[in-house]
């Protein structure tokens, strides 16, 4: 994530929305390390069960609260104001074919 986020703020692309996309993946990220990452509906690998006993610092709480439903309401308020466009000028269809 920080590779991505520092490779766009690089380019000059790192804007609200990328800022956003960075503050909800890292706080999702960081809370499913803590708490447990998902393999299957029913079965989670936990450090704990590694032996490795980690405990969030200060500063990776504050990241884990970059997930909150305000940024994610943020985000898809974001996504929906943005327009794919084709070469043509024109508005790109949001409907899906089958």
């Amino acid at each position: 994530m920080v590779a991505w986020a520092e490779r766009l703020d690089g380019e000059g692309k790192f804007a609200a929305m990328e800022r956003l996309i960075f503050a909800i993946g890292t706080g999702e990220y960081l809370t499913q390390i803590a708490g447990g990452i998902p393999m299957s509906q029913t079965e989670f690998a936990r450090l704990s069960d590694l032996g490795i006993d980690w405990q969030p610092s200060n500063d990776a709480r504050v990241l884990m609260r970059g997930n909150n439903p305000q940024a994610r309401a943020a985000l898809v308020s974001s996504c929906r104001r943005t327009t794919a466009v084709r070469p043509s000028g024109r508005r790109a269809s949001t409907r899906i074919s089958r």
